[in-house]
């Protein structure tokens, strides 16, 4: 009878005081034991993918403002040409009058000899 009560006292003393059961028997799950080490770790994992981003952010920056820089040099380019173009056309002109000019002299030189 001794033994069947310690036994009993045994059995229900582990019973009372051991850690409940989890419901779901079949399914595994892993759960993540979290210390300084594990924080560690995905402060520099976060950081490192913060960093990607700031470096990705910077080189669409530095694209973009090197566009920027060469759509403005076109425009000058274009803007020089013009400019150029019309000073040709305005040297012609005057050269052109003047020719005509020449020719009108010549032309009354002629006449009134």
């Amino acid at each position: 009878m001794r033994k069947f009560l310690l036994f009993l006292l045994l059995f229900l003393s582990v019973n009372g005081f051991s850690q409940v059961g989890d419901s779901t028997i079949g399914k595994k799950r892993s759960k993540l034991v979290i210390n300084d080490t594990v924080l560690n770790k995905l402060r520099q994992l976060d950081d490192s993918m913060a960093e990607v981003e700031r470096k990705k952010a910077a080189a669409e920056d530095m694209e973009r403002l090197n566009q920027n820089s060469i759509n403005y040099f076109a425009q000058l380019s274009k803007e020089r040409r013009a400019k150029q173009k019309r000073d040709a056309i305005i040297r012609i002109a005057i050269g052109v009058a003047l020719f005509i000019v020449l020719i009108i002299g010549l032309r009354r030189r002629r006449v009134k000899k």
